[in-house]
């Protein structure tokens, strides 16, 4: 009974640090491949695009 109850401790210990590390994790390699997987939308003017961005994309092939 002691031997199982230390078992379940230790384990319980590990799911206590797997969660921890499962919350710590995602502000940081989650933020990255979010921003690796949706880049932010580019600025979508209101009116009309300014002249140096027309002029720009005319100009690239």
């Amino acid at each position: 009974l002691h031997k199982e109850e230390s078992c379940e401790r230790r384990r319980l210990q590990r799911a206590v640090a797997v969660a921890a590390v499962a919350v710590a994790a995602p502000s940081q390699s989650d933020q990255m491949h979010f921003a690796t997987r949706h880049p932010p939308p580019p600025p979508t003017p209101t009116h009309s695009p300014p002249p140096a961005l027309s002029s720009s994309i005319s100009a690239s092939p």
